[in-house]
C-alpha cells in the first residue's frame, strides 16, 4: 500500500506554539525518503488552515476538517494516511476522515492520558481532553462538525507510557497503571491480538518531538477562555 504523509503543523490550530514545528522539522529532515528506502511509495500532504488564526477552538475545528477531507482522499486512492502533527486535538479529524464504526482501535503512546472533561480539567486545556472527546465522553456537538464522529469504544483503547492523568476516577475505573516500555511493548502485542478479532484498522497516536516547548503556564492562559465558549 502506497503512503500519503500529511504534516500538521499546527497546535490547537495555532502555528506558533513550539510544538507545532515538530511536523515540519520531520519533513524537512528526510520522513518521506525513510518511508521511501523500505519500497513504499510516498505522497506528501501539508494541511493548511486557510484564513487568520482567531482562537484555538475555532482555529482547531477548521484545521480537524481539512484533514479529514485529505485524509479521506488518501484512503480513496488506495493511500495509508500517515499523519505528523503537533497536537493530540487532530485525532478527531484523522478519525473522521474514515468510516470508522465498529473497525478502528486506538493505541495512545503519551505521557499525559489526554481524558480530561469540562468536569475534571483544572486548566481548561481543551487538547488534554482529546481522548474523552473521541471516545464519546465530551465535546459531541463540536466532533460532529468535523465529520463522522462515532465514538471509539474503551474497550478498543489502549494508552501506554501515561505517567499523569488528572481524571482520576478514569484511572480508578480502569485500574490503569504506568508502564516501562517493555511492559508497553508486551500490552501492545495483547492488544493487537484483541483488535484482530473485531477491527481491521488501528489508529496509533504517538507524541510528535517538541522542538521548542512553550511554557505550561502561556499554554494554559491562552486557552482558558475558548473552553467556555464551545458547545458541547
Amino acid at each position: 500500500m502506497d503512503i500519503c504523509l500529511i504534516h500538521v503543523p499546527y497546535t490547537m490550530g495555532d502555528e506558533r506554539q513550539g510544538s507545532s514545528k515538530g511536523p515540519e522539522r520531520l519533513v524537512q529532515a528526510g520522513a518521506n525518503k525513510l518511508i521511501a528506502t523500505k519500497g513504499l511509495a510516498v505522497t506528501v500532504e501539508r494541511v493548511d488552515r486557510g484564513e487568520p488564526f482567531r482562537d484555538s477552538g475555532n482555529a482547531s475545528l477548521i484545521v480537524s476538517k481539512r484533514l479529514a477531507q485529505i485524509v479521506r482522499q488518501a484512503i480513496a486512492a488506495k493511500q495509508f494516511p500517515l499523519v505528523l502533527a503537533g497536537g493530540c486535538d487532530v485525532s478527531k479529524g484523522i478519525i473522521s476522515g474514515f468510516d470508522h464504526g465498529q473497525c478502528c482501535g486506538v493505541v495512545w503512546f503519551d505521557a499525559h492520558g489526554d481524558f480530561n472533561t469540562p468536569e475534571t480539567t483544572t486548566s481548561g486545556y481543551f487538547d488534554g481532553m482529546s481522548l474523552a472527546v473521541i471516545t464519546g465522553h465530551c465535546y459531541q456537538n463540536y466532533w460532529a462538525q468535523i465529520g463522522n464522529s462515532t465514538p471509539i469504544p474503551e474497550s478498543a483503547t489502549l494508552l501506554l507510557g501515561v505517567r499523569w492523568c488528572m481524571a482520576t476516577g478514569f484511572l480508578l475505573r480502569l485500574s490503569l497503571q504506568s508502564t516501562g516500555l517493555r511492559s508497553s511493548l508486551s500490552r501492545l502485542k495483547t492488544f493487537r491480538r484483541h483488535l484482530r478479532r473485531r477491527t481491521s484498522i488501528p489508529y496509533v497516536k504517538t507524541p510528535t518531538p517538541r522542538w521548542s516547548l512553550p511554557s505550561i503556564r502561556t499554554m494554559r492562559e491562552s486557552s482558558l477562555p475558548f473552553c467556555s465558549r464551545i458547545q458541547q
